[in-house]
């Protein structure tokens, strides 16, 4: 879960070879995080389509898959589902990551002494 979390901050950070400020980026990660992965207020009190779209985020799995977790909530097949799901976040967001990182040092250029 830290993987990902860190991914996606990376993924972000990568940001700044294009744009000047990312701290907007940082924000909407920040809010994404906490609506889609329940930080702010548990899942179960919106509608299932809502958290079932959530569940397609990485967001989901940061908070709200380990209060389930831990709780006893999830049974054995989504246990195995969301395992299955954060990997292959984790799959993707280093993917994403590396092609952006080598295009991002391409386009980057520095000056000075």
């Amino acid at each position: 879960l830290f993987i990902s979390h860190y991914l996606v901050s990376f993924l972000i950070s990568i940001t700044a070879f294009w744009i000047e400020q990312s701290s907007s980026l940082s924000h909407l990660k920040w809010m994404l995080a906490g609506i889609m992965g329940g930080a702010w207020f548990p899942l179960y009190f919106l509608p299932s389509t809502f958290v079932n779209i959530a569940k397609f985020t990485p967001f989901y799995y940061w908070y709200n898959f380990p209060i389930q977790l831990i709780t006893g909530a999830l049974n054995t097949s989504e246990i195995i589902q969301s395992f299955i799901a954060i990997i292959v976040w984790i799959i993707l967001l280093v993917l994403i990551n590396n092609f952006l990182w080598q295009k991002g040092i391409r386009y980057y250029s520095a000056s000075g002494n």
